[in-house]
């Protein structure tokens, strides 16, 4: 691979909207890591149980037996009359205008079309293990990310389309012609949908706040959105799903809104038995339904929540928790038993803060990055997130990590601090543990870093899990 171009890091500046006037690189002493991480870095609690196997109707026949379908498929990508088709198995397929067909890769989980800063047709490959690619016919395979999270298609006009890279963060780019560009940060999902016209739209949620961008331009699509995916509805039609906070799923295709569920408790996206894009609907009552072409299939009656990651087979899978505490993984090999659940995490409702003061607060975090194939673990620490009075924000869209640190203020001279000691700035920053430019700014005449006390949070492992929100008040701040 060549033309490796990661995105960066850390790009914080004068936001307004989704807009960035400045960036920044910076870093902290190895030393100052060297004393966090034995009090953070800490394994994940052990969870055992022995539930029953996955009650299922699909006939689960070894998958050899039967024609792979495809998840996703594009045309005219790389070349006039090509056909790109990612399957369930993750093999990815180009079908030239002769009828020609080439093994692209054997482990891809999402796929997209665009341009490369060259304004050469691409194709991009995003792998199970965070590694975004571009294809074109002049240049070949070239590395963008290393820690990509989701893709998807959308359009700054007609003829400009731009790939939306959700970094594991919560930081958004967009990649174009034009370069990588970022877009902002809090975002919890990324999804790809259709407009009535059938061109590619993609969806972003933060929050409750579900976005869609078109032509240019992001707007407010749902307010009470509690999650979002992407799939094919009945007809096998490109889907985007929309999971009210109210527990009704809607589906948004080129024919506009429909309502296919009025009780619906979580959703994720994955591959059925028969390698179909499907969308997994839990309801509150532990039964589990697939949705794909053709409906709804019945597919567990006693789970206890979903989440979605790497399957023993080594693909994408829907991982299903049972009551019981058992975990199994569900994708094309159907339903297989996860003898090393301690290592999958259930789904994470994230951490968010509350302001219940009459005055706006600013917030400064310092929180986990998970080790990638190419990078170590590291400590983020960003600021800053803005709450008005009255105002509940999520600032990480999941958790990973029992144990974090925050250190607020309010323009009236209050804090919520404590003893863990991190620089900081008034401006917006960003560095992370890995870096070692901090260092040197903070001996920098107008470098504007001074050292503050962070408070320890310890959100505990049962929270890990369920979510955590810090609520600050004139009562306990520091």
């Amino acid at each position: 691979m060549s033309g490796y171009a990661r995105p960066p890091v850390v790009a914080f500046g004068s936001i307004s909207g989704y807009e960035i006037q400045s960036m920044f690189d910076l870093t902290l002493p190895a030393r100052l890591w060297g004393w966090l991480k034995p009090m953070f870095c800490r394994n994940r609690p052990s969870r055992n149980g022995s539930p029953p196997q996955p009650h299922s109707r699909l006939s689960l026949e070894p998958l050899d037996s039967r024609e792979l379908l495809s998840v996703s498929t594009l045309s005219n990508v790389l070349a006039a009359g090509d056909v790109i088709t990612l399957q369930g198995n993750g093999q990815l397929w180009r079908t030239d205008a002769s009828g020609a067909r080439a093994l692209l890769d054997d482990n891809a989980t999402s796929i997209a079309s665009g341009l490369d800063t060259s304004r050469q047709p691409a194709l991009f490959d995003l792998k199970a293990d965070g590694h975004l690619y571009s294809l074109t016919l002049s240049r070949g395979w070239a590395l963008l990310d290393d820690g990509a999270k989701a893709i998807a298609m959308g359009q700054v006009g007609p003829g400009q389309p731009v790939l939306f890279d959700l970094k594991t963060s919560g930081y958004l780019y967009a990649y174009s012609a034009g370069g990588w560009t970022f877009m902002g940060t809090n975002v919890s999902v990324l999804a790809s949908g259709v407009n009535p016209a059938g061109q590619p739209v993609a969806f972003e949620q933060s929050g409750t706040a579900l976005y869609g961008y078109e032509n240019g331009v992001w707007s407010l699509r749902d307010n009470q959105a509690a999650n979002i995916a992407s799939g094919v509805d009945a007809l096998g039609r490109p889907a985007l799903f929309d999971l009210k906070t109210d527990g009704r799923l809607f589906s948004l295709t080129a024919a506009g809104w429909a309502l296919i569920d009025d009780g619906a408790g979580s959703i994720a996206s994955g591959v059925d038995a028969l390698g179909r894009a499907t969308l997994f609907d839990l309801k509150p009552n532990g039964i589990l339904y697939g949705y794909t072409t053709g409906g709804f299939t019945l597919l567990d009656d006693g789970a206890r929540a979903i989440s979605t990651g790497i399957g023993p087979d080594g693909r994408p899978a829907l991982f299903d928790f049972k009551l019981d505490g058992r975990v199994f993984s569900y994708n094309q090999s159907g339903f297989v038993r996860v003898l090393n659940s301690d290592f999958v995490p259930p789904p994470s409702k994230g951490l968010s803060f509350t302001n219940q003061t009459d005055q706006t607060i600013s917030v400064a975090l310092d929180y986990h990055i998970p080790a990638t194939a190419t990078s170590p673990e590291a400590w983020q620490v960003t600021g800053w997130f803005v709450l008005a009075p009255g105002q509940t924000l999520p600032i990480l869209p999941a958790i990973d990590n029992e144990f974090f640190g925050y250190y607020a203020y309010s323009p009236n001279g209050r804090t919520w601090s404590g003893s863990l000691t991190l620089p900081i700035r008034d401006t917006p920053f960003s560095y992370n543990s890995l870096d070692r430019s901090v260092t040197d700014q903070l001996g920098q005449v107008n470098s504007g870093y001074v050292f503050k006390g962070f408070r320890s949070l310890d959100v505990g492992a049962n929270n890990v899990y369920g979510g955590y929100s810090v609520t600050l008040t004139a009562a306990n701040a520091s």
